[in-house]
């Protein structure tokens, strides 16, 4: 197989720079575009022609082109709006693969449990009790010693009375507690 000459790859890289972010005339008469500009080894001039002539660069055109050949350039503006187009078109196929569903709106939560009213007061004279006395110490306020009496009985009692109606029954030992 042979080689590239370095001349003819440096002129090719330097073809390709040139013609960057050129949109490819490609023409509509064949499906695969086989009909498009090509440019090929043999078009790009020879730099190391050592007659010095340089020859200009010859592109392949299609027979489209050719007929086109006399009309008048185009300012761009059809490329723009074809551009346009081809975005609009591709934000409609994503909007209409992507659909957003309506929004989820959970259940309306059930019934908070009924707390019988003895365990609600032992509840409160158990955290009652300790949060008192803590006040009085922290805000160094005296409280008679009947107060501080019952603030005690008070959380001594509600732990007694909750403790004393704990559940007996064990506990499956499979349940984790999830509930579906």
């Amino acid at each position: 197989m042979r080689g590239v000459d370095r001349s003819k790859e440096d002129a090719l890289w330097r073809a390709i720079v040139e013609n960057y972010g050129e949109r490819a005339d490609i023409d509509a008469s064949t499906p695969d575009g086989a009909g498009a500009a090509a440019v090929s080894t043999a078009d790009v001039p020879d730099t190391a022609d050592p007659s010095g002539d340089t020859a200009t660069d010859t592109v392949e055109s299609t027979p489209a082109e050719d007929a086109g050949a006399d009309a008048p350039a185009s300012d761009g503006a059809d490329h723009e709006a074809a551009r346009a187009a081809e975005a609009a078109r591709r934000e409609q196929e994503f909007e209409a693969q992507h659909e957003v569903p309506e929004r989820f709106v959970p259940p309306e939560p059930p019934p908070l449990p009924y707390v019988p009213p003895s365990r609600l007061l032992a509840w409160c004279l158990m955290v009652g009790g300790p949060v008192l006395l803590l006040l009085s110490l922290v805000l160094d306020f005296w409280l008679p010693g009947i107060i501080q009496l019952l603030a005690v009985a008070g959380f001594v009692g509600g732990f007694v009375y909750l403790v004393i109606r704990m559940p007996r029954d064990p506990r499956d030992p499979w349940d984790d507690g999830a509930r579906v």
